[in-house]
């Protein structure tokens, strides 16, 4: 069995790193990869192109359609004989060019189209059912035909011209070139994506359920200090100005030694810094750039808690998967990925009301005094979690999906 596997990036976030788990799949015979290489370290069999490495007058249509990335994968299945394409992301940087070549390529021959959805965008012209001008969850486009709300609301995060791009992006996409008929399978890592998925009128025989891998760290690091921490992207979005007030809160209320790490980059980073440095607790509040993978856990390795606030829905946060790995005891808001991941997959863990700084400060002191018995069933589950959501499982149960819909 060939198969193509295609993203965006090769280095990123959570959906770069079940993209780079996917196309190591070690039941297929051949695994074939098409992305743009951040670092040059990793091959990609086909060489897309971002638009934004062209001048300023082709980025908007390129930013729609991409002719280079268009011709370079229509050349590419031409040439080589593809089973199965599994797509991740590729709305953004490698535009819905690719749709078009497959669509092509699939009546010249049998072949089969398979997606993982990391965020909403088939739903959602802006990606994330969120506006962020009002900073709210917004489903107006939900189970429409033609998504058109977001021009009335200017939902995108960098004004007026980028919402009009993306929806004439998702008009192309859904409208003209048939994405959702194009797909064969569509893999939601949550329960959350499937129901959004089905209300937005596609079939529940079409959707599979596969939550991300669970890449388990046996590190046993039995010292924890009183750290409790965030990382990921520092932007709005992710209400990290709640997790510095809610903190604030609990140390002024308990008068507690524990530290707050913030790990990471992003557009509202220095804004963050600015408001802790007035915080009382601001001595307390530590914060670090972006970190690689073996840099990131050498800083985690010691803290105790995770602690979520996304605004958005949130998919299924690698994040909070990788933080069990090491131990780590998550407390998140009672809101999609976030909530679902830690109530029924984790089953330990605190989740709070979002956005209320009184019931987070009631969840982590109740962290705190059960400390001991939260740890020992973290421990206890990770023999699960492995078995049913390990690298192995996952790869078993994408085999069988790909032999599916072969035969």
């Amino acid at each position: 069995m060939n198969v193509l596997h295609i993203h965006e990036f090769d280095i990123g976030g959570g959906a770069e790193t079940v993209f780079n788990i996917t196309r190591k799949n070690i039941f297929i015979e051949n695994n074939y990869s098409g992305f743009i290489s951040k670092n040059n370290l990793n091959k990609s069999d086909i060489d897309f192109k971002s638009y934004e490495k062209y001048n300023f007058m082709l980025k908007p249509f390129l930013y729609v359609f991409s002719i280079n990335n268009f011709i370079k994968l229509n050349k590419f299945l031409r040439n080589n004989n593809i089973d199965i394409i599994h797509i991740h992301g590729f709305i953004g940087s490698l535009s819905s060019s690719i749709l078009l070549a497959i669509r092509l390529h699939k009546k010249r021959k049998k072949i089969k189209i398979v997606q993982t959805l990391h965020d909403f965008h088939i739903s959602c012209p802006n990606s994330l059912l969120f506006n962020f001008k009002k900073e709210v969850i917004c489903e107006k486009c939900l189970g429409k035909k033609i998504k058109l709300k977001m021009l009335t609301t200017s939902c995108e995060r960098r004004g007026y011209f980028y919402t009009l791009l993306k929806a004439i992006r998702s008009f192309v996409a859904n409208n003209i070139l048939n994405h959702k008929k194009i797909i064969d399978k569509f893999i939601a890592p949550s329960n959350l994506m499937k129901q959004k998925l089905i209300e937005d009128n596609i079939d529940e025989e079409k959707i599979f359920l596969l939550r991300n891998p669970i890449k388990l760290n046996e590190i046993k690091y039995e010292k924890k200090s009183d750290i409790i921490t965030y990382y990921g992207r520092i932007s709005k979005e992710k209400n990290i100005y709640f997790i510095l007030d809610a903190f604030n809160e609990w140390k002024i209320k308990s008068n507690n030694n524990f530290k707050l790490f913030i790990i990471g980059d992003g557009d509202e980073k220095v804004n963050i810094q600015k408001y802790a440095n007035n915080l009382k607790s601001n001595k307390d509040i530590i914060f670090y750039d972006f970190k690689g993978e073996k840099e990131l856990f050498d800083i985690l390795k010691d803290v105790k808690y995770l602690f979520m606030a996304s605004k958005l829905y949130e998919n299924a946060p690698m994040t909070l998967l990788e933080a069990i790995s090491l131990n780590i005891l998550p407390i998140v808001p009672d809101l999609g990925g976030m909530k679902e991941t830690v109530k029924d997959v984790f089953q330990f863990g605190k989740i709070y009301e979002k956005n209320n700084i009184e019931s987070f400060i009631k969840k982590i002191e109740e962290l705190e005094s059960e400390y001991s018995l939260e740890l020992d069933k973290l421990i206890k589950r990770k023999a699960f979690l492995l078995e049913n959501f390990g690298i192995e499982a996952y790869y078993k149960n994408l085999f069988n999906l790909y032999n599916e819909l072969s035969n």
